[in-house]
């Protein structure tokens, strides 16, 4: 019995005496695999450019407000939050005589707020400064003692 094979687009058809016919489309038939070994070390390299040049084109880096929380007092703070526009962040304590660190950008205009535990369990919630969308800058809040908290804000309007 003898069989003839057609190659059309997408596949063979293969057609038999008896009549009978059978396709075989391109994908069941198994592929070549492409090596690309020699690629890797080329887009590795390309994607850690790409990736340091974004870094230095971030918009919110220049936007940011780098923010020191310290507390002055001999006993440490406990569920430490900072509310500012639209977001907050915060630390489970704060040793005393410690120092907390955080960055963020203002997205929006409202008051920054300051809550914490003192070491005796006690809630206390300190307002601050408002604050306008875009500015950058740096704050200092100091926690002196219970209920009484610093605040010095120096901020400019984004360039």
């Amino acid at each position: 019995m003898q069989s003839r094979k057609f190659h059309v687009s997408g596949g063979t058809v293969e057609a038999k005496e008896s009549g009978s016919f059978s396709i075989m489309s391109s994908a069941t038939r198994p592929r070549r695999r492409i090596k690309c070994r020699r690629a890797w070390p080329a887009l590795l390299l390309a994607a850690g450019l790409a990736a340091a040049s974004a870094g230095c084109h971030n918009p919110l880096r220049n936007s940011l407000v780098a923010t020191t929380i310290v507390n002055h007092q001999d006993t440490p703070v406990r569920l430490l939050e900072f509310d500012y526009p639209f977001a907050s962040f915060g630390a489970d304590s704060l040793a005393a005589g410690g120092e907390f660190r955080h960055s963020f950008a203002i997205e929006g205009s409202g008051p920054l707020t300051l809550h914490f535990e003192d070491a005796a369990g006690k809630s206390h919630t300190a307002k601050g400064p408002s604050v306008q969308g875009g500015e950058r800058g740096s704050l200092l809040v100091t926690i002196d003692g219970p209920g009484a908290v610093q605040w010095s804000l120096n901020v400019s309007e984004k360039k």
